[in-house]
């Protein structure tokens, strides 16, 4: 089994990108499982997840419920660090 040292999701926003393809809650937490599996102990995994600019649908929505889930259940903090971060020149949206 490989060891990773970074993991990065990136959800929920590409410019100029097909609006059709979207990202599914079982994907990514079926992904993020799996890069857990074989982070290294000084590993890293980020998530940017992207605020919904106008009125979040309720797939996107259920997405952020789940993800947030996942990390509450699988991210022990004697071993993870979870931080949230928000941009503040983008606080009115």
């Amino acid at each position: 089994m490989a060891i990773s040292k970074p993991s990065c999701f990136n959800l929920g926003y590409l410019p100029g990108g097909d609006k059709s393809i979207i990202t599914r809650t079982d994907s990514t937490v079926t992904a993020l499982n799996n890069a857990i599996r074989i982070l290294s102990s000084n590993g890293i995994i980020t998530v940017m997840a992207y605020p919904v600019i106008r009125a979040a649908t309720w797939k996107q929505t259920r997405l952020k419920a789940g993800v947030n889930n996942w990390m509450i259940i699988n991210l022990k903090s004697a071993l993870f660090t979870v931080q949230k971060i928000k941009s503040l020149h983008q606080g009115f949206l």
